[in-house]
């Protein structure tokens, strides 16, 4: 029975590596975000920036990466991945979010409010969850006080 399991093993490994089978940036990416599931974050970063190297046009790719400088403290590595995936997509809600938690760690509210407003601007109305909106609209007016000025209604 070992015998067959290692057979079984090296058959798909062979077949994971094989010049023929080229890995994606899409298989890199969903090998990032197993490695990071396992918190085996820098492999999780090396594969991101496999995918990126694969495909620099792969967003989702970037946020990811970002995520993950962010959480090594990283953060303007972390801002450099999400304004690349700004970039490509503009209107990428994700990528307005995370600047906004980020700007929101280093204290720089006035950026983090702005992010956070770019990010329910970008997400489409029936996308918006209430309850997502009511929680940025509460950090924007929690940022807005610690500035010392009065929250904006509606967050916008």
């Amino acid at each position: 029975m070992k015998k067959l399991l290692l057979i079984c093993v090296f058959l798909a490994n062979a077949f994971v590596l094989s010049p023929a089978r080229a890995a994606s940036a899409e298989d890199f990416f969903h090998q990032g975000q197993i490695f990071a599931a396992q918190k085996s974050y820098d492999k999780a970063q090396e594969a991101y920036l496999q995918a990126l190297a694969t495909d620099p046009e792969f967003e989702p790719a970037y946020i990811s990466l970002a995520l993950i400088y962010s959480m090594k403290k990283d953060y303007a590595k972390a801002l450099f991945q999400l304004d690349a995936a700004l970039k490509l997509n503009p209107k990428g809600a994700l990528a307005h979010k995370v600047k906004g938690l980020i700007f929101k760690e280093q204290g720089k509210a006035e950026a983090a409010i702005a992010s956070f407003q770019a990010y329910l601007k970008a997400v489409p109305a029936e996308q918006l969850k209430a309850k997502e909106k009511q929680e940025i609209e509460a950090l924007i007016a929690q940022l807005e006080k610690e500035k010392g000025q009065p929250a904006a209604e509606g967050g916008q």
